[in-house]
């Protein structure tokens, strides 16, 4: 079976995620970065509500940075 991580950080890719855990697309993780390190996106969003209605958790990350992930917990 395929795994799938989801990265995004803007309305549409909130959207997107949904429809794809609505099909069971088999994500292992969703990632999002800090608020703070998305000045440049007009429409951040943050993908903790999606993640949690479908009991899910986002790990966030800074810049770029992958080495330094922190977990929002559902």
């Amino acid at each position: 079976m395929r795994r799938y991580i989801f990265i995004g950080s803007v309305e549409y890719s909130a959207h997107c995620l949904k429809a794809l855990l609505d099909m069971n697309l088999n994500i292992i993780n969703i990632m999002c970065p800090y608020k703070e390190s998305a000045k440049f996106n007009s429409d951040y969003f943050d993908l903790k509500e999606v993640a949690r209605y479908f009991g899910r958790d986002v790990y966030y990350f800074e810049n770029g940075n992958f080495n330094k992930l922190s977990m929002a917990k559902n």
